[in-house]
């Protein structure tokens, strides 16, 4: 009797292999994870931002596990240059709220956004 249900209980496990896996992986991602957590309800809205000069810092902080800072990696793979050439001629756009992110993104240096 205790081998059909151990069989039954295969059968099921392995008919619901995919859900059983994601389970797991959840389980591993959480302990992987730790005591790093994101301080924000919003971290994943503000994903786009965690290497931006601007928000590095208090990302860095408060976004930790969006901004993948649990390894105790502070240091941010964006580098503060000019992206494109035409960053001269569009600087009067650096305070133009339709257009501050994508300036930002593009020329930090010519609108005085990196850190010294």
């Amino acid at each position: 009797m205790n081998t059909l249900f151990l069989l039954a209980f295969f059968f099921v496990l392995l008919g619901h292999s995919t859900s059983t896996s994601l389970f797991i992986s959840r389980i591993g991602r959480a302990r992987a994870y730790g005591s790093c957590t994101d301080k924000l309800s919003d971290c994943q809205a503000r994903a786009h931002l965690c290497d931006h000069p601007l928000y590095v810092e208090s990302l860095t902080n408060d976004c930790r596990r969006t901004c993948k800072r649990c390894d105790g990696n502070s240091k941010p793979a964006w580098q503060c240059k000019d992206s494109t050439s035409n960053c001269k001629r569009n600087k009067y756009l650096c305070q133009n709220p339709p257009y501050v992110s994508f300036i930002t993104d593009d020329c930090p240096v010519t609108c005085g956004f990196c850190k010294q």
